[in-house]
């Protein structure tokens, strides 16, 4: 039980909800579930195995170690874990899709952890045929029978695929807020404010030291009903901008910058029958292009515009104010609306306008930019965390594997280590090779984690977040370095007494 109180104090400054400590039997039953059916699925074939092997197999598994499948049941035994191990998982969460492409992708990260090792292991056998010595003995190491570096590879490759997706996504995140956004975003929006309140305001903003009115533009709820006189219900399309009203706004001039796909903006004094700009994308989902006709229906009245020009869709990223239908004047002036402002101000000069402001402008809402963007960097900031903790977890789990294989490696080096010596070898030349073993063994599994890595973090950036992908070499190299070390001190430490060893002693060994 000190577990949760433990977890309590390390996650509960990082949680907006407050989080109650207890005895809930029916969690603690789950988790032990998981454990036995892990330790099932990890444990019943190699003990299968080893259950198999004859007495005088034993004393030719170093050279040979036996390749037999476990017999049926066994196997059985073993589908049956990993099936309810995925069950397990499908029952601890409240939404079943979830769970579903949790294990899907379980499952999916596994298959090609492995498939990706084996490849690598094949490559690793053809290039070890044209190298020295050295190297020729060192990669052989990797590839020979019972040496475990598939499984090796797999686990700890799993570890660093989390963690460069997590690297690489932050990355990314990081980018897209400090290249992307433009390098002068607006302070506050504010919005509600009245058509005969602008004159008040704008004097309120000149009075203010440093501010500066952005943009202004009057804004009016409305809802698209029908598409070239069909009702929306009626044509099958569903969009995003169909399931609710949507601002609209008017203006005599498309805004600066503004990128024309098809169509010719109006004049700025054009005063004839409805015009409406609309964004390209929507444009497509609707299946219309210039020339078509689109009804809105405005405060309880239709209106009907004809599609003048279609603007390339909208950059969000860039912080203005932007909208998807733009009419032409002449059209929604009468109508009651009112006007969203964007204004730059200096940080220090924030607090007081936002005081005159709630006092000469009650009704106006304003809207910090400057708290939401810290608000969104700490909710990034704690999903980072929560995603590091677990690549922290899984890449543990990979140096537990590895620090398995190599003391499971131990009596083979000492075996290939005598052998070698009686041959001539050095302690340099021993100590060389099993450095290169250990740098292709992590070379390797940084090579599978880090390609895994990078497919699962571009395609959560592209198809999970929609922004551009940003492929960051720096951090791959920072994981390639972490492999190699890992795997240079786990090798270092399980192999450096066994290079003083004598041979002699070992040959008249029993």
């Amino acid at each position: 039980q000190a577990a949760p109180w433990l977890l309590r104090a390390l996650v509960a400054p990082l949680l907006p909800i407050r989080i109650v400590t207890g005895w809930y039997p029916l969690p603690l039953l789950t988790a032990l579930g998981a454990g036995l059916l892990t330790a099932l699925v990890f444990a019943v074939w190699p003990l299968a195995r080893a259950r198999a092997v004859s007495p005088a197999g034993m004393f030719r598994a170093l050279i040979a170690p036996p390749a037999s499948w476990p017999p049926l049941p066994i196997l059985g035994l073993f589908g049956v874990s990993v099936v309810g191990l995925a069950g397990l998982a499908l029952a601890g969460v409240v939404d079943r899709r979830v769970g579903l492409i949790f294990i899907a992708t379980a499952v999916a990260a596994a298959v090609l952890l492995a498939g990706l090792a084996a490849l690598l292991l094949r490559a690793v056998r053809l290039i070890g045929r044209r190298g020295g010595t050295r190297v020729r003995i060192a990669l052989a190491n990797l590839h020979r029978p019972g040496a475990g570096a598939a499984s090796v590879i797999v686990a700890l490759g799993a570890g660093l695929a989390v963690l460069t997706m997590v690297a690489l996504i932050d990355r990314n995140l990081a980018a897209e807020i400090d290249l992307r956004l433009p390098k002068r975003a607006p302070s506050l929006f504010l919005i509600d404010l009245q058509p005969d309140q602008r004159s008040a305001f704008e004097a309120l903003l000149g009075s203010t030291e440093g501010a500066e009115l952005m943009q202004i533009a009057p804004i009016i709820r409305g809802r698209v009903v029908r598409i070239n006189g069909i009702p929306v219900d009626q044509t099958g399309i569903r969009h995003w901008t169909l399931r609710h009203d949507r601002g609209l706004s008017y203006a005599g001039a498309l805004p600066a910058g503004t990128e024309l796909v098809a169509g010719r903006p109006w004049p700025a004094d054009y005063a004839g029958p409805p015009l409406v700009s609309v964004e390209d994308e929507v444009a497509a989902a609707y299946g219309v292009g210039v020339g078509d006709r689109l009804s809105f229906n405005v405060l309880g009245r239709v209106i009907e515009a004809r599609i003048a020009n279609l603007r390339a869709e909208i950059d969000w990223s860039q912080a203005r104010l932007d909208f998807v239908f733009l009419f032409s004047p002449g059209v929604l002036e009468a109508a009651p609306h009112t006007l969203a402002a964007a204004i730059d101000v200096p940080a220090d000069a924030e607090p007081r306008l936002l005081d005159r402001l709630a006092a000469q402008l009650p009704n106006v809402t304003p809207i910090s930019v400057r708290a939401l963007v810290a608000q969104a960097d700490e909710v990034m900031g704690k999903i980072k965390l929560a995603v590091a903790a677990v690549a922290g977890v899984t890449l543990l789990s990979g140096v537990l594997v590895l620090a398995g294989a190599v003391a499971a490696a131990r009596r083979r080096h000492l075996y290939e280590a005598v052998v070698l010596k009686v041959l001539g070898a050095r302690r340099l030349d021993l100590l060389r090779i099993f450095v290169l073993e250990d740098l292709g063994l992590g070379a390797t599994a940084a090579l599978v984690g880090g390609l895994l890595g990078s497919l699962g973090a571009a395609a959560v950036v592209i198809f999970a977040m929609h922004l551009p992908w940003t492929f960051s070499l720096p951090v791959v190299l920072a994981v390639v370095a972490i492999a190699l070390g890992l795997t240079l001190a786990a090798g270092f430490l399980g192999t450096w007494r066994l290079l003083g060893r004598p041979a002699a002693p070992v040959l008249r060994a029993p």
